[in-house]
Parts: C-alpha cells; structure tokens; sequence
C-alpha cells in the first residue's frame, strides 16, 4: 500500500500503533502493580530483570528494522511480490539468534547480576525471573518479525489486536500466579514472568493465524521458504547492524542506569521502577508516531518523493505534542493517580512525585527527538542515527553517574538524564533530517 502525507494517513497508520503501543505498556503496568502489592524487593528485581531481558531481546528489535524498511520501501515501490523473500529471510536470521539470547538470559545474567547489584536479595529475586522468563525470547523473536511484517505494510490494526490478546492473557494469569488465585500455585515473581511467556505464545498464535490465512500469500510469498539468500541477508544487515548496536546501547545505558540506582538502596530502585512504567505509558504513543514516521518515510522514499519527508516528520511531531499535551493536567493536578496504579505505601508515592515531574517534561523533548531519530533510520541512514545514539548515551551515563554517586543529589535529579538525553537527541537528528544527506542513500 502506497501512503501519502496528510494527517489523515499519518493518524490511520499511528493510530493502531499508537493504541498497540499503550496496551503493551499495560504489560508493563500490569507487572509492575501486581508485583508492588507483594513487596519493595520484588518490584526492585523486576526493574532489573525487565529491563535486562529488555536489552537481550533489543537485539532481535534492532535486527528486524532492516526487514521493517525494505518491506515498507517495497511496499512503497509495489513490488509486493518481494515482500515474502524479506520476511521469510529474516526467520532465517532469527531462530538462530533466539538461542543465542536464551544462553545470555538462562546461563550468563545470573553472574552478571552477582558482580554489578549490591543487594542480594534483589539479586536473588530478579535470578528466580530471568531463569523462566528466558523462555519467552523464542516466540518474542518471531513475533517481532510479524511486527516488522505489518508495520511494513502499513496494516497496523493487526498489531492492537495480539496486543489486546497479550493483555487480558496477562492480567488474568498475573492475578492467578502472582498471588496464587483461582486454584493456581502461588509462584511471585515467577508467576509475572510464567504469565509474559503465555501471553508471548498466544501473540504467535494469532500472528501465524492471520498471517497464513488473512492476507493475500499468493501476491506477498510469505512462508514460501526457500535456501538461504546470501544477498538478502546482506541487505537486511546493511540496514539493520546499526540499529541493533543503536538498540543495544540505548537500552543498555537504561540497564546501567538502573544499576546505578540500585547502588544507592533498595527504596529508589522500588520508586525507579514506578516511575519507568508510568514514563512508559506517557511515551508509548510517541513510540507509536516514531514507528509511524519510521515506515511512513521509507515508503514515500519508495515513491519517490523526497521533498514531502520533512513535510511528513513535521506533522507527526505536531501531533506527538498534542497527544502527549493531554497528560499535563493530571501531572500538573492528581499526579497520585498515576503513583496508586503501583502501590499504596506512602514512602513510595511521596518519592515518586518529583521524578513524575522530571519524567514529563522529558517527553516534551523526546517528542521531536524520537520521532527525528526513527526517520532519519527510516531513509536508510541507520549509521548516522547510530552514532547520534553513541554520542548521546555517553553524555546520559556521564550525567547519572556523576549526579547519583559523585554528588548523591536526590532521586529527581538523577531522573534529569531522561531530558539531557532527549534534548542532544533532538538537535543532532534534526541538524542531520535538514542536511539533506540521506537523500543519496539506496535501500
């Protein structure tokens, strides 16, 4: 499918993605809530066991955005016929790859846990998480090449649906095995990461349904497995090798950051961990505009109309300001609302306040700054966005390192990296979208 410019179908294309986005923050929120209500250890381990699990499977992110443009720029150019190679050749890719990762997250977190946490029962819990949620990588790395697939081809509907299915999956099998409801084993911790792996299974389910008996397979070839294509797999890591290192540092800074933290106690890491998943749920839609930019950008590439791009990336910034507008009265009136969802200890909600604040205004900035970012990787230009990355990161760790354990400056303070990062991100993607450069590339 062709797309073109206007508000109409950027919202079209965001929209979907937009509402999938939000429900798979509630994943998040789900966890996070539950898990408060059993206590200050917990909800600290599964901030790093998440986001650890997050940097692992990053990877497979960063790796399926190079299918996620050729697909779209194929798209773009009506050569859907094409569209299968891609897609059955980054399975290729993948499965290998999901063992790989399954290694990292069962065998080799559990030592790194041990030489970079200082509490041990921290330590100990977010182990017990890792060890059954490793599971998850084999159906969550397939489904990010369906991701990829219909982002692609702009039929982002199909991305709400499985993301419904995943939450109201997970929210009945969190409330089961989390606290031991409904006749199940009471498992914890255990029980948040048993519920992620069923939900990841029941998304496949429904990717591979619809993928193989909804769309049109005799135009698209998908599943239409033939030998290993030595040119497309170069093609596609040509395009995706920048994105998985870009990927890989920026969630890997998170991780550290979070670790950094963990160093000064066990009540900030808890307090963190309420207000990542809040943060989440004010920057989803603007992940969901980025991503709309993303493949938006390639396939007016595919038609050949590169002086709309930057016309494109200004509207979708207009409106992530306007989405992300409609959050201000409840930061600025009851931002306690959002605090409840997590927990009722009134040592967790008075510290989560200011980092509220903080975080909010950082998604003023991440705005422009990630929707710039995933354009400029939309034109093919996923070196210069991974440099921009590289450059920006070292700046974030400097900031929190020196704020939280040089200085030891409050919670709040710390939390200030999120706008620092967002700000350089912003600049540098702009200056680079404005130089035109990228108009020279080939996918």
């Amino acid at each position: 499918m062709q797309v073109g410019t206007s508000y109409k179908e950027i919202w079209k294309i965001a929209l979907p993605i937009i509402l999938g986005n939000l429900v798979q923050s509630i994943l998040t929120i789900t966890n996070t809530a539950f898990l408060g209500r059993v206590g200050e250890i917990t909800l600290g381990a599964s901030a790093i066991g998440g986001v650890f699990y997050f940097l692992v499977i990053t990877v497979a992110m960063g790796l399926a955005i190079g299918p996620q443009i050729i697909i779209a720029r194929r798209t773009g150019e009506g050569n859907d016929h094409e569209i299968g190679k891609v897609f059955n050749q980054a399975i290729y890719i993948l499965l290998p790859l999901a063992f790989v990762l399954f290694f990292v997250l069962r065998i080799l977190s559990p030592v790194f846990f041990r030489n970079i946490l200082s509490s041990e029962a921290i330590c100990r819990e977010a182990d017990h998480y890792l060890a059954i949620m490793s599971f998850a990588i084999f159906f969550s790395i397939i489904n990010i090449n369906y991701r990829a697939l219909y982002i692609g081809l702009a039929k982002t509907r199909v991305l709400t649906y499985s993301i419904i299915i995943m939450v109201i999956v997970n929210i009945f099998f969190d409330f089961s095995l989390i606290f031991g409801n409904f006749g199940f084993p009471k498992m914890g911790i255990r029980g948040a990461a048993v519920s992620s792996i069923i939900s990841e299974g029941c998304a496949f389910i429904f990717f591979t349904v619809h993928a193989r008996f909804f769309i049109n397979n005799k135009k698209l070839r998908l599943f239409n497995f033939v030998k290993w294509s030595n040119a497309e797999t170069k093609n596609i890591l040509q395009l995706s090798y920048p994105s998985i290192f870009q990927n890989l540092i920026s969630i890997g800074s998170w991780f550290i950051f979070f670790v950094i933290i963990e160093k000064t106690g066990e009540l900030p890491i808890a307090i963190s961990n309420i207000v990542r998943s809040i943060m989440m749920l004010i920057m989803m839609p603007i992940w969901g505009l980025a991503t709309t930019g993303n493949t938006m950008v390639s396939n007016i590439l595919g038609q050949e109309k590169k002086e709309e791009v930057l016309i494109l990336i200004r509207r979708i910034i207009y409106l992530g300001f306007i989405i992300t507008l409609v959050y201000l009265p409840i930061i600025i009136f009851k931002p306690e609302w959002f605090i409840r969802i997590y927990t009722n200890d009134v040592k967790l909600i008075a510290g989560a306040l200011k980092p509220l604040y903080v975080v909010y205004v950082a998604s003023l900035f991440c705005v422009p700054g990630a929707i710039c970012l995933f354009s400029l990787s939309g034109t093919g230009d996923t070196k210069t966005s991974f440099l921009i990355e590289v450059a920006t990161t070292s700046v974030y760790l400097v900031y929190a390192v020196l704020v939280a354990l040089v200085f030891k400056m409050a919670l709040e303070y710390v939390w200030g990296a999120e706008t620092l990062y967002w700000i350089l991100i912003t600049i540098l993607a702009y200056f680079r979208l404005k130089s035109g450069k990228w108009k020279k590339i080939r996918v």
